[in-house]
C-alpha cells in the first residue's frame, strides 16, 4: 500500500516532472495488479483448504508448497528504492534513471515468459 500511496503523492504534488505518464502507467498496472493477485491468492488458499477438509493430505501438501510467493517483485522494489536513494544522495542522476527505465519493461516481460516456460515444463 506504501507504493500505491508513493505514486499518489508524486503525481499530485507535481514532484515527478517530466515522469508523469511512466507514473499513471505504473499506478493503473499496480492497482489491477493487486486485484488479481487477491483473487488468485484467496483462490489458491481456498483450494488448499478443500483439499485438506476432503482428507487428501498428500495432495494438500503438494499445494501448500505451490503457495510459496515469488521473490522477483520483492526483487524489484529493492533495486528501485536503492536507485532512488542513491538518487536522493546525488551518487547518480535522474538522466541516467530516465535513459534505462525500459529495463523495467525487460525484466517484467523476462520473469512472465520464464514463468509460462517453467509452467509448460
Amino acid at each position: 500500500m506504501g507504493f500505491f500511496a508513493f505514486l499518489i503523492y508524486l503525481l499530485a504534488t507535481g514532484k515527478a516532472s517530466g515522469w508523469e505518464p511512466l507514473l499513471a502507467i505504473a499506478l493503473g498496472i499496480f492497482y489491477f495488479y493487486t486485484i488479481i493477485d487477491t483473487y488468485l491468492s484467496c483462490k489458491r488458499d481456498a483450494n488448499a483448504f478443500g483439499e485438506e477438509k476432503i482428507g487428501s493430505e498428500e495432495r494438500a501438501t503438494k499445494d501448500a508448497g505451490d503457495l510459496r510467493p515469488d521473490p522477483f517483485l520483492g526483487i524489484l522494489f529493492l533495486a528501485s528504492g536503492i536507485i532512488f536513494l542513491l538518487l536522493n544522495y546525488n551518487v547518480i542522476q535522474w538522466e541516467t534513471v530516465r535513459r534505462f527505465w525500459p529495463v523495467l519493461f525487460i525484466l517484467i516481460g523476462g520473469k512472465l515468459v520464464w514463468n509460462a516456460l517453467k509452467k509448460e515444463a
